[in-house]
């Protein structure tokens, strides 16, 4: 779990921007999803509050938060919480959350790319384990690709009223 403490420490040190691309349509592993569809509170979960005060933090230093998930239609049942429920805590936080919508679901990975200069690939197995890979500075530039397509084609997420 090296490459995710690495992860977490960028994305806390970040001096410009941080980037998420999305591609999942369904994250098992998800502990505020499990909770929600027990009915639990699921908004009180510890990675939620952090997660958002981390957010808050790096936007009033100036950094660029933003999320590009790209979804399949119709919704998942996840996709719909995280679009009705979850995004709006991290709209409220300052992050810039998008939707990209597309036919099939893609074959990519989801990534988060950290000042234009670090980059990590999820990789996700069937029963949701996350496995964090920082990227090679070969594959950089492919990531910074993909993060201006999305940027491009994806509409932004508005704050409910």
């Amino acid at each position: 779990m090296a490459a995710l403490a690495e992860l977490a420490s960028a994305i806390s040190d970040a001096r410009q921007s941080v980037f998420r691309a999305e591609y999942l349509q369904d994250y098992p592993d998800d502990p505020q999803w499990w909770a929600y569809q027990q009915g639990h509170d699921w908004t009180a979960n510890e990675d939620l509050a952090a997660w958002c005060a981390l957010v808050r933090a790096n936007v009033e230093r100036g950094v660029t938060m933003q999320r590009v998930h790209v979804v399949t239609t119709p919704w998942t049942p996840y996709v719909r919480f995280e679009i009705e429920q979850h995004y709006p805590f991290n709209l409220a936080a300052g992050e810039e959350v998008r939707l990209l919508t597309v036919l099939m679901q893609s074959a990519r990975k989801d990534f988060w790319l950290v000042d234009d200069e670090r980059g990590w690939l999820l990789d996700y197995a069937d029963d949701g384990t996350m496995t964090v890979i920082e990227a090679s500075e070969r594959t950089l530039p492919i990531l910074r690709d993909w993060r201006d397509a999305a940027l491009g084609m994806s509409t932004t997420l508005a704050m409910p009223a």
